[in-house]
């Protein structure tokens, strides 16, 4: 089940790749095993998440169906409940994991924002009360058979303390290596991506990239694509670094509301120094705005600068969590924690109504972007 941009995809799984899928699990162990000395001597920490149960137009049902708790369709309570294993079993665990690098960052998150009360379980030797599911309850309750305050204090004191540094290596100490799927950063194109071929080499297609078919943000005549959109917002945050904060996530949309109409981003902050409070400077803000804009493409800085039919770009900075509530939001209506991605344009009424009830602070670019005539012929 795919999930760009929010929107669950069913890809049919037969038989015959499912057994190729589990010989290819067969492989690629032993060779992990030969080149990471004392990864098969312990257990392996792999979270996965089931999705609710659905059926296609054509009947078919469709279930991903992992073992054990995993199988809770409360993906709260399921990833509460594989953490809390996996922290009372510290010592054991050589690998952790999950499907995807997205999933297992969330993982992280979860433990960040939970840890207090998972080391109150630890230490009671007495699950949450909230935990309700029976596969749940009844699977925690093989590994937190009684109180183990000892362990609560160890994991209590590593997650206390001011920098989350290599906190993986610090929790689960045993542990030779993360497994994840990390898409996009080996292939040189993407599922999106508009090719030309060119000619062969032998029998094989040699390709031009042409451009990415999927517009996140337009308001007249420009077109910026997510991969330009993510350019910028990288380009941008780097201004956030000198005052101790970070980007946690970002989406944008288009406001049509306004005249000329403007591109909106929403931004969930953090900072780097533990329990410190958000206030981002206006006028470092003000630059992440116009630093946006100046990284976007002629086109768009042609509109707002000459033509004047683009408005200026406006920073939306949402408080903490809220793009867990986004999340929460797809989830629930069908895609795949483990393959979820936050989509970098949100149209969705119900999840914009949602975002925008988490705004804290808004922020717009009081300066205009650069744009001369010469760049009128030059491409993309």
């Amino acid at each position: 089940m795919g999930t760009s941009g929010g929107v669950p995809k069913l890809i049919p799984l037969t038989r015959e790749e499912l057994e190729q899928r589990l010989l290819f699990s067969s492989l690629y162990m032993p060779l992990l095993s030969k080149h990471i000395e004392g990864l098969s001597e312990g257990k392996s920490l792999l979270f996965y998440f089931v999705s609710r149960e659905g059926e296609t137009a054509s009947g078919d049902r469709t279930q991903i169906s992992p073992h054990g708790i995993s199988t809770c369709a409360d993906t709260t309570q399921s990833m509460y409940c594989q953490l809390l294993c996996g922290l009372l079993q510290r010592e054991n665990v050589t690998r952790v994991g999950a499907p995807f690098a997205s999933s297992f960052l969330k993982v992280i998150k979860f433990l960040e924002d939970h840890w207090t009360e998972l080391c109150s379980n630890i230490r009671t030797g007495r699950v949450s009360d909230w935990i309700t599911d029976d596969q749940c309850v009844s699977g925690i309750g093989k590994y937190l058979t009684a109180p183990n305050p000892e362990l609560a204090s160890l994991i209590e004191q590593e997650c206390s303390k001011t920098s989350w540094e290599a906190i993986v290596r610090r929790i689960w100490p045993n542990a030779k290596c993360i497994e994840s799927i990390v898409t996009g950063s080996m292939a040189q194109y993407r599922v999106g991506d508009v090719l030309r071929v060119t000619g062969f080499y032998n029998n094989a297609p040699q390709f031009r990239f042409v451009g990415r078919q999927k517009v996140v943000l337009s308001i007249d005549m420009d077109k910026t694509y997510e991969e330009d959109l993510l350019k910028a917002v990288t380009n941008a945050k780097l201004l956030l670094e000198p005052h101790d904060l970070m980007l946690i996530d970002f989406t944008s949309r288009v406001d049509s509301s306004s005249f000329p109409g403007h591109y909106v981003l929403y931004w969930e902050l953090g900072s780097k120094v533990k329990d410190a409070k958000l206030e981002p400077d206006p006028e470092v803000m003000e630059e992440c705005c116009f630093t946006v804009e100046e990284s976007l493409d002629s086109v768009y800085r042609k509109g707002r600068k000459n033509d004047k039919n683009i408005g200026p770009l406006e920073i939306k900075v949402v408080r903490r969590g809220a793009f867990d509530q986004l999340m929460n939001f797809f989830v629930s209506r069908g895609s795949s924690l483990s393959q979820y991605k936050t989509p970098r344009s949100v149209m969705n009424e119900e999840a914009l109504k949602m975002l925008e009830a988490t705004v804290v602070s808004r922020f717009v670019s009081r300066k205009t972007p650069s744009w001369e005539l010469h760049e009128l012929h030059s491409s993309r």
